[in-house]
């Protein structure tokens, strides 16, 4: 059983209270657990002036290519109803009404945080 200790880091965590406070994570065999601060771990990481995210991937996209704004182009009719108002309350997708054909930053953003 191995115990390791991300010490200091500021921890991104929307799903729960406290998402972008400094404090530490404990790792026990792969998994996060809840460990009193004095418990004996085998490592030590520290991560003074860094971000600790479970999970935390490179979504990164290039969403102004050149197909893209082609796409938008050619498909004018996607764009007109992009600023009714109340719509973006409604759902997120009325912010980019051709998400479901070219999506943009907002979409992708929110289909992110879903997973």
């Amino acid at each position: 059983m191995s115990t390791l200790r991300l010490s200091g880091g500021r921890v991104i965590d929307p799903a729960h209270p406290g998402s972008g406070t400094v404090r530490d994570v404990t790792v026990q065999d792969g998994r996060i657990v809840d460990l009193h601060p004095d418990a004996p771990v085998d490592e030590v990481i520290d991560c003074g002036g860094c971000l600790v995210m479970a999970g935390g991937i490179d979504l990164h996209t290039h969403i102004g290519g050149g197909k893209v704004n082609l796409a938008r182009l050619l498909l004018p009719e996607l764009q007109r109803d992009c600023c009714t108002p109340g719509a973006a309350e409604a759902w997120p997708a009325a912010l980019e009404p051709s998400a479901h054909v070219v999506p943009g930053t907002v979409m992708t953003g929110y289909r992110y945080a879903q997973m």
